[in-house]
């Protein structure tokens, strides 16, 4: 207790040390928080880099706290009102190493589409480019890039790596055990196999097919090029990157040029440089009529979840968040997006029944994001309308349960286990507990009841038969395209389509959007007991495995509060291409 009192009153000190003499403390003398004067003819600077999510719910404010880059919904709003601000008469774009998922790059080129059809132009920038940061200045008017041997992009394709871990787990005296209800279910995979299973492959491929194939059509659309060329750039080029004249001699590279090169040939003075963290959005009206807009992201679990809402989804927060949307006759509809691979049977089950009560009350459509998996898909299957967008990753309508057995590790490290009590399954699921046919049989028929609620509630909100939702499920997953075949989607789009189809069905004119979780400042968060490395964190790019890792340690902990999942292993893709 002494030591957590200690750190707290040392993170108090460094914070206010900072706003007073304004420093990061990670060593950046910039702070968000500080606002450019926007003057005359002054250009939207938009440099981005690292991790960027979808939202969050962290005070902009005090993105100086370790943070790269906003979210995107903060620089959606803030590209809406450049383009209507006639004091910006354009933007420069100039992301380099981004690492964020194609369904929220969409979102970010909606809203620079909407700018450019305004009339005013955007000038893209690049030292070196992925995937990411090209299929971002596709947008771009004029686009240019650094003249230098060692800049240029990189077109690497789209795939994922799946860690596989029985041998190791072998090595250290641990056994996995997954009962699953479906055949191509396998997000416990990992754990009991040392490469995928024919199912997994399957469908694996099936899925990156789809996706390489919407990369190819989009970036030829972007760049007004023939597929095959970007075809051949993925598949055939000789060199690692694509630089020098030859990025100009395929089409996507108007000139070579630095920066301030660029500034001078297109008449800009640095000093008309406004940076996106530093441009304040114009504040908009609030009006009577309101569509709340409700952002859910990460793995389904209980507990409280964390601060910034963009790494995990809990009951606790989003029953709240709904009961207030209910409770508000201000607001006429509600959008959610979602971006979820799943997790907890029951959390799932609570979310959903909660989104029913709220959908008796209000129209409720639907954004699905990058995965919309399992218990991600499970939470929304009864909305009155569902958007995804072509990289959306879907469905996965399947149910597992895992026990674990450490006690070959426990053996090794000279570690013995006595249990006493009463009840036939009292020690069932503790991992110090040899494994147990009878347990897993009776774990089994849970999982497979499970599995059975998880289609009634596709099949009732989806309006599809229950044999036709046994063919798509199975823990099968389906791309965008697929899931609309399948009728488990209704159109693809973007949020601002499911937006617009909330405000048709509430039948309202205009109106105020509402966005939940709602933004929390930092001494508010603070003394709510938020985790402190959440701020450190955000925005930043994860470190080599980070991500799996995170993936396998967060399943172990789950699983054992909750041995029934509705998770995919599918949010890995989506997260890796």
């Amino acid at each position: 207790m002494k030591r957590l009192i200690f750190l707290s009153i040392l993170v108090m000190v460094l914070f206010t040390s900072c706003v007073i003499i304004n420093v990061n403390p990670f060593g950046s003398v910039r702070m968000s928080s500080q606002k450019s004067k926007v003057s005359k003819n002054s250009v939207l600077h938009i440099l981005l880099s690292g991790e960027i999510v979808m939202y969050s719910s962290i005070d902009g404010s005090f993105a100086f706290l370790g943070s790269q880059s906003e979210s995107a919904h903060d620089l959606i709003l803030k590209i809406r009102s450049a383009k209507d601000d006639k004091r910006i008469t354009a933007i420069i774009l100039q992301p380099q190493g981004l690492n964020a998922g194609y369904t929220t790059l969409n979102e970010i080129k909606a809203a620079l589409t909407d700018f450019k059809d305004s009339g005013k132009k955007i000038y893209g920038y690049i030292d070196m480019g992925s995937n990411q940061d090209m299929y971002l200045l596709s947008v771009a008017d004029e686009l240019y890039m650094n003249p230098s041997a060692s800049a240029g992009f990189i077109f690497s394709g789209v795939g994922s790596n799946i860690v596989f871990m029985k041998d190791l787990l072998d090595k250290i005296g641990v056994e996995a055990h997954v009962i699953r209800a479906g055949e191509y279910k396998s997000a416990g995979e990992p754990f009991t196999r040392t490469e995928m299973s024919t199912e997994m492959r399957e469908n694996f491929t099936e899925i990156i097919s789809d996706l390489y194939e919407q990369l190819l059509s989009d970036f030829a659309e972007g760049y007004e090029l023939e597929i095959d060329r970007f075809r051949y750039l993925f598949e055939d080029r000789e060199k690692y990157f694509i630089n020098l004249t030859e990025s100009i001699s395929i089409g996507v590279i108007d000139e070579l040029m630095f920066f301030d090169m660029m500034l001078y040939k297109l008449g800009i003075n640095e000093r008309q440089l406004v940076r996106h963290t530093q441009y304040a959005p114009m504040k908009i009206k609030q009006q009577r009529n309101n569509i709340a807009v409700v952002y859910m992201s990460g793995n389904i679990v209980s507990g409280g979840g964390s601060f910034s809402s963009s790494d995990t989804i809990t009951s606790r927060e989003y029953v709240k968040i709904f009961d207030e949307i209910i409770a508000n006759d201000n607001i006429k509809a509600v959008v959610i997006r979602v971006n979820s691979g799943g997790g907890s049977a029951l959390e799932s089950e609570i979310i959903h029944a909660k989104i029913s009560q709220l959908k008796e009350r209000k129209p409720v459509v639907v954004s699905l994001g990058g995965t919309a998996a399992s218990g991600g898909y499970y939470i929304i299957s009864g909305a009155d309308y569902i958007f995804a967008d072509p990289y959306t990753i879907t469905g996965s309508i399947g149910v597992f349960s895992m026990l674990f057995d450490v006690g070959g590790a426990a053996e090794k490290l000279g570690l013995n286990f006595e249990a006493i009590g009463h009840g036939k399954f009292f020690n069932a699921g503790s991992p110090f507990v040899p494994f147990n046919s009878e347990i897993a049989e009776a774990l089994q028929l849970s999982t497979e009841d499970t599995y059975l609620e998880f289609k009634f509630r596709v099949a009732n909100g989806r309006k599809i038969d229950l044999d036709d939702v046994e063919k798509i499920a199975q823990g099968q997953v389906w791309s965008a395209s697929k899931a609309l075949q399948h009728n488990l989607v209704d159109e693809i789009g973007l949020i601002d389509n499911a937006i617009n189809k909330a405000i048709e069905m509430s039948q309202i004119g205009t109106h105020s959007l509402l966005y939940y979780p709602t933004k929390r400042s930092f001494m508010s968060s603070f003394m709510a007991g938020f985790n402190v490395s959440d701020y450190f964190l955000f925005g930043n790019r994860s470190l080599p495995l980070q991500k799996e890792t995170e993936y396998f340690l967060n399943l172990i902990d789950d699983v054992l509060v909750h041995p029934v999942q509705m998770r995919s292993e599918m949010i890995m893709l989506n997260e890796a291409f």
